[in-house]
């Protein structure tokens, strides 16, 4: 069964855009553009433009708790039932994803885009881990250069990202974070 175990990291890069323009330079990176919108229930459908090869992949992913663990089935659908399951999306988000690999682990990096604006509103990484971890062994310097906070289990929740589609919300939400972590370092 495919478990989902995976750990968020916040960021807070004084320049975004600079940010990713660094990240493009590094090697094995691969950059996408997301269209994500979720359905009723635990659904959601996505849209992935690689930035190389322009290619488009259009994925239903469906994601449920068994046992305490989540579980994440994934599978590739047609552009045809992809365009009809967006007329029916509640929650929407823009992104663009960098993706590598580090010391065996799956990394993303989702600069989330307000679309009116175009201009990022949140930049979070997530490591995906094996089931039995609870945070990679590593955290790549160039992340651990602009974390501003790893989110722990009882904050999960707030960062979801399908509590993520809304710029205004977020925006307070990652401000009322950078006061909690300015705060406990004083």
């Amino acid at each position: 069964m495919p478990i989902e175990n995976e750990v968020k990291f916040i960021l807070d890069p004084v320049n975004p855009e600079e940010f990713l323009n660094n990240l493009k330079k590094i090697e094995n990176v691969h950059l996408f553009d997301v269209t994500q919108g979720y359905l009723t229930g635990h659904a959601r459908i996505r849209r992935l433009v690689d930035h190389i090869t322009e290619e488009h992949r259009h994925v239903f992913t469906y994601k449920t708790k068994v046992s305490g663990k989540t579980v994440e089935i994934e599978t590739d659908i047609t552009l045809n039932d992809y365009e009809k399951l967006w007329d029916v999306v509640q929650e929407k988000i823009v992104k663009t994803r960098v993706v590598f690999h580090d010391n065996d682990h799956h990394w993303d990096i989702d600069f989330f885009t307000n679309p009116k604006t175009g201009k990022y509103y949140l930049i979070m990484a997530e490591c995906e881990l094996p089931e039995f971890m609870t945070r990679p062994a590593r955290i790549p310097d160039w992340i651990n250069n602009v974390l501003l906070s790893e989110i722990g289990p009882l904050e999960d929740a707030k960062w979801k990202n399908k509590k993520l589609a809304n710029p205004k919300k977020v925006a307070k939400q990652f401000n009322e974070l950078k006061q909690r972590v300015k705060s406990a370092s004083k």
